[in-house]
């Protein structure tokens, strides 16, 4: 809620929102490991924490550091152990996806819930999984802060998933957002959604069953910057949903891909991005502006950078969205990847990384604080009243509970003789405002003004002006009306006094000559012989047509002509309409197209054209199919027709390419080299062999080279090598993809 307040001295002022605060400025992650982002740009910076996943922290308003935790221990912000912070009992073994978060009370600003579920490793074996939340006071401790010991460890659900997300209110709420795990056997598609405010966290969820069913395996869920919109990821769909964040209900449900599994995602900062992190190692952004259309926004998927295994992304505090990355050649040390411009659509976004030591897990998540925990906001305003020696302030701010002035008055309306300095301030149950106001006496400023009008038929002309609150109006004639009607030929001026301003306008009346305009249209029809002529009548003062018609419709036959004459004010235009018939223009395109037996593929029309026409009764522009077949449409621009058809097979792309595991390289013709077998035809091809210390032993763009099990012309030692291949098959909306494994040489 924007607070606003009105002055009843004849002017409104807007109080804008508080200040940005600075409550997730550092990140804490990783092998006791961080990011400091006061000083603009994030700065790598030491914690006592070692975590493999899941973490998260917060700071005061200003930025410093207050505690982090990994769902297990709260260290305080000298980095060490909170007396009562160890043994909470979420985020077992530091390993769940998204395990942890903080929330600020919504009514005091020295306390937080931690709130944790179990990770996925300590129910696997059909144990439940639990929602808890424990609750750390910044008061404790000398004011480093503690874990209360009466509330630790409170469970609110049971049988959830390792992955939760917040999103906050209106006013002053906040929202927790799980969801209920399947055992194996049973699927479950059930949200249970708590409700945060001043009176604590509801023990009854709102419950909403919609989405793709899922067992108990980890999903990921991501809420939107502006708190509406829920993306999730489970047993193989990639989904959007509507979220209201008044009533916690979930909604709405869309599909925009089909991911086998999704390690991280984030939403851009406007909301109209989404970047995924997928199986296959692939940073991959979708267009969320072509929503409502899912099958739109799973077409604009853009493939941003293909990184190594990443654990998690997260937007920071600078706009950018970061993303943590795990290293192969040496685990200890890794680096986060970072797109700065996340707002912008496809590769334009931009990517980049930056290193990080001793960093191989997720970014964890963002806490989030309230208006309360905020400094208070203040604004100087600085007013000019002319010829007043007092006025009166009313304050009107919703949702506000007290109101104190310099001099201890609690009203909300003061009368202040001027000049003065006084201040307010203001006080709700989520922010405090103060204002200060500084009233001046000012010189009357005067302002002039000439207006020509003119008149061709000299009749009467009236003049409106709007009412705006304290501005009086006096005429040449002392009429004090907003209104007035004068007669041309006329001069006449008027004064609108408005506080210390004066504004005098003088308007001459006079006669014009009459213009006269002559167009000519040559009208080209191609569908019918009649062409009708619509003329806006309530634009024009007159017309007529040249048959004495005065209608706003003309139907014009084949190889006639028609005029018209239109009267404007002082402007007479005669416009002449020949029609003649063209000739109708027929294009055909046919085309042969494959694709894989898994896939949808979107059929795109030719540009350019106003109608199209589908025999299967879509108009759009293109038409998204799985199956094979014949498939026509009919496009339209003025009298030109095309008809295009598409005749479609499939191929089974999943058995395009199989990769032994074993060769032995002994000449005895059988097995004696490695390669991929392929079964598809190719565009592009590369395969890389490294032994088990990553070095490259073997590299090949050709599909038909293999490898004979030596490297520099000398024999390589038996054992386990490792391949990559990456390879796009020649089929429609082919992507690259890569394969990995490992491959035994025996000798």
């Amino acid at each position: 809620m924007k607070p606003s307040f009105l002055l009843l001295i004849s002017f409104l002022i807007i109080i804008p929102n508080a200040l940005a605060q600075k409550e997730n400025n550092i990140w804490t992650f990783g092998k006791k490991t961080g990011l400091d982002f006061n000083s603009g740009s994030p700065v790598v910076i030491k914690t006592s924490m070692t975590t493999i996943e899941s973490s998260t922290s917060v700071c005061s308003a200003d930025g410093s550091l207050l505690f982090y935790t990994d769902g297990i221990t709260v260290w305080n912000q000298g980095h060490i152990p909170m007396p009562n912070g160890t043994g909470l009992l979420g985020n077992d073994a530091s390993s769940g996806t998204q395990a942890i978060s903080i929330c600020q009370f919504p009514n005091d600003p020295k306390r937080y819930y931690i709130i944790s579920v179990n990770a996925e490793e300590v129910y696997i074996d059909g144990s439940q999984g639990y929602l808890r939340y424990s609750v750390v006071d910044m008061r404790l401790n000398g004011g480093t802060g503690d874990v209360v010991v009466s509330e630790k460890n409170i469970l609110l659900d049971s049988n959830t998933n390792e992955s939760f997300t917040l999103a906050r209110g209106n006013g002053c709420t906040t929202w927790i957002i799980a969801h209920i795990r399947g055992d194996g056997v049973t699927l479950s598609n059930r949200f249970d959604v708590f409700k945060i405010d001043a009176s604590g966290i509801s023990r009854t969820p709102v419950v909403s069953s919609i989405g793709m069913p899922t067992g108990k395996h980890t999903s990921f869920m991501t809420i939107s910057p502006n708190n509406r919109m829920l993306f999730r990821n489970g047993n193989k769909h990639s989904q959007l949903f509507d979220f209201d964040n008044n009533t916690g209900i979930i909604s709405n449900v869309r599909t925009i891909d089909t991911a086998d599994f999704v390690r991280g995602s984030c939403f851009s900062p406007d909301g109209s991005k989404i970047y995924l992190h997928d199986q296959y190692s692939r940073l991959l952004q979708y267009n969320l502006s072509y929503l409502p259309s899912a099958s739109a926004v799973k077409a604009s998927k853009t493939l941003i950078e293909e990184v190594l295994p990443t654990m998690d992304l997260r937007g920071g505090p600078d706009g950018r969205v970061y993303i943590s990355i795990l290293s192969l050649a040496s685990f200890p040390d890794g680096k986060v990847g970072i797109i700065p411009n996340p707002n912008v659509a496809g590769t334009a976004c931009g990517f980049y990384t930056i290193p990080v030591p001793n960093t191989w897990i997720g970014l964890g998540e963002n806490a989030l604080t309230f208006d309360v925990a905020r400094t208070n906001t203040s604004k100087l305003h600085t007013i000019s009243l002319c010829e007043r020696t007092d006025t009166t302030v009313d304050i009107s701010r919703g949702m506000y509970e007290t109101y104190l002035w310099n001099d201890g008055d609690t009203s909300r309306k003061k009368k202040i003789l001027l000049p003065a300095k006084v201040w307010v301030t203001t006080q709700g149950s989520c922010t405090t405002h103060t204002d200060t106001f500084i009233f001046l006496n000012k010189t009357r400023e005067t302002k002039t003004s000439t207006t020509d009008i003119a008149d061709c038929h000299l009749t009467d002309t009236t003049f409106s002006f709007p009412s705006i609150p304290g501005e009086h109006f006096i005429w040449s004639d002392g009429d004090s009306s907003h209104s007035k009607k004068m007669n041309a030929p006329s001069l006449v001026w008027l004064m609108r006094q408005n506080g210390c301003k004066n504004n005098i306008d003088t308007f001459n009346i006079r006669k014009l000559l009459i213009d006269t305009n002559i167009k000519k249209y040559l009208v080209s029809d191609c569908k019918r012989q009649d062409t009708t002529i619509k003329i806006d009548a309530h634009q024009y003062d007159s017309f007529k047509w040249n048959d004495g018609d005065t209608a706003s419709v003309k139907i014009i036959r084949d190889s006639e002509t028609k005029w018209i004459e239109i009267l404007n004010g002082c402007s007479v235009q005669i416009d002449t309409f020949s029609v003649k018939r063209k000739p109708i223009d027929t294009i055909t395109l046919k085309n042969d197209l494959v694709f894989c037996n898994n896939e949808i593929i979107t059929l795109k029309c030719q540009p350019g054209y106003t109608e199209y026409f589908w025999d299967l009764g879509s108009k759009d522009s293109f038409l998204a199919i799985s199956e094979a077949g014949s498939y026509v449409y009919t496009a339209r621009k003025q009298c030109t027709y095309l008809t295009e058809s598409f005749l479609t097979k499939k191929l089974k792309c999943d058995s395009c390419l199989n990769i032994p595991n074993a060769f032995t390289p002994n000449n005895d013709f059988r097995n004696d080299v490695f390669k991929s077998l392929l079964s598809c035809p190719v565009l592009e091809y590369q395969m890389l062999i490294v032994n088990r210390y990553g070095e490259k032993v073997f590299e090949s763009n050709d599909p038909a080279t293999s490898w004979d099990g030596t490297y520099n012309g000398h024999p390589e030692s038996a054992g386990v090598f490792y391949y990559f291949i990456k390879v796009k098959f020649d089929y429609p909306q082919s992507d690259y993809i890569l394969y990995k494994g490992d491959v035994l040489l025996i000798r």
